[in-house]
């Protein structure tokens, strides 16, 4: 067993001793970079207890994220960055419609399905902590949180799901910088949690600006699902390609 800490310890020092690429960006004050990636979007529902019906995301299908990074260095293993940023999604929801049974929802009926797409500005503030540099590799996590502008608003008041403009989030992850001989790049994992309810509730969707809902059953329908939802919080995962000087 001596041996073999021997031995890690051994390879750790000489990964360290290695020739490093860049060797003095990362004492630089400010840094700059951009991000593409993917994200996938989630909601926590809170439904209405009164109604027999139950909206569930079961279909994921992944959106398209980029943004900007500008961070400043704190210290050796401090960062301080803002990464605004623009997701392009969707949430895919699909409605049962059963009832309730010793506390737990049963349906095995589909009522309808609902995609609602999202383009959301998000712009967020991070403190990023890097571990020690190990060659040319640097693995790091990050936390903060910020807010989000839904871009583009569905005023339909028949719609089952609206979106509310603003909102706030927390945001953690990982990640992991690559030093190569002319610029580094990381891959990073994140993940998000809307603090408001960004759901615009039925009885306020109705009236002025917007005209009556329509009598017929399709309308009917859309109404019965949007009432049976109480609350929808955002949950966003993204997996991005940063590359920064």
């Amino acid at each position: 067993m001596k041996k073999f800490y021997c031995l890690i310890i051994t390879i750790v020092t000489l990964s360290t001793l290695q020739a490093q690429n860049l060797p003095s960006i990362d004492f630089k004050r400010w840094h700059y970079g951009a991000f593409v990636g993917f994200n996938l979007m989630d909601f926590g529902i809170k439904h209405n207890i009164e109604s027999n019906l139950r909206g569930e995301i079961k279909n994921w299908i992944p959106g398209f994220s980029v943004g900007l990074i500008g961070e400043m260095r704190l210290n050796n293993y401090f960062g301080l960055r803002l990464a605004p940023a623009f997701h392009m999604g969707q949430y895919n929801m699909t409605f049962y419609q059963g009832s309730v049974t010793n506390g737990q929802f049963q349906s095995d009926t589909i009522h309808g399905y609902k995609n609602s797409p999202s383009n959301i500005v998000r712009i967020p503030i991070y403190i990023r902590y890097s571990a020690v540099r190990l060659s040319d590799c640097r693995p790091y996590m990050l936390a903060g949180g910020g807010m989000d502008i839904e871009w583009n608003i569905d005023k339909d008041p028949e719609n089952p799901i609206l979106f509310k403009r603003l909102d706030y989030f927390t945001e953690f992850g990982i990640g992991c910088t690559i030093y190569t001989e002319y610029l580094r790049f990381s891959i990073e994992a994140k993940y998000s949690i809307g603090f408001n309810n960004k759901f615009v509730s039925f009885d306020n969707r109705v009236g002025t600006p917007h005209e009556p809902l329509s009598s017929d059953n399709d309308n009917i329908n859309r109404a019965l699902e949007a009432q049976s939802i109480q609350s929808l919080r955002s949950r966003i995962f993204s997996l991005v390609l940063n590359i920064n000087i």
